[in-house]
């Protein structure tokens, strides 16, 4: 019984794996290659980030520190398309500007509270009144940054958030 059975135990996968004798050793190696070479790189998962603004140029600005910065961003030009995309993907973070065509940064905040709980979010406003700092508060935005900011603060905010 004990020559047809044998127990390999993974330490970098801390996972028994109970094995007969038609999965041999060099099997359970090559199974497990593609994680002990994430390891070994110390490579993990990246977050996704929505970036929401309706300016162009500062759309595509922070799509390109967030890449930078290792996460993957998706974009989206208004809140109805923002909206649209959160039904289709799960993202981590959600970077939103307050005022946009069609539905504003409050009602895609709104949305995503309701449908998308594990996605955090960040709103970026050059509207930094208090009434608007409430109300982003209220309805579960993790950040409130005015505009104009440093880059350095928006990746400093998305870390926090994500930690």
């Amino acid at each position: 019984m004990w020559r047809q059975r044998y127990i390999f135990i993974s330490l970098f996968a801390n996972q028994l794996l109970f094995c007969n004798d038609f999965f041999t050793f060099r099997q359970f190696i090559r199974h497990f290659e593609p994680l002990r070479e994430e390891q070994r790189l110390g490579t993990k998962a990246k977050a996704r980030v929505l970036v929401v603004d309706d300016e162009d140029d500062l759309r595509t600005l922070l799509t390109d520190i967030v890449i930078k910065a290792g996460y993957e961003a998706a974009t989206a030009s208004d809140g109805e398309e923002a909206i649209g995309m959160v039904k289709k993907t799960k993202f981590d973070v959600a970077l939103l500007d307050i005022q946009m065509p069609n539905k504003s940064g409050i009602e895609v905040l709104k949305f995503i509270q309701e449908n998308s709980k594990e996605t955090k979010a960040i709103i970026l406003t050059g509207y930094a009144d208090l009434k608007h700092a409430m109300e982003a508060r209220e309805f579960g935005a993790q950040d409130f940054i005015s505009k104009p900011y440093k880059l350095e603060d928006v990746l400093t905010t998305i870390k926090r958030v994500l930690s």
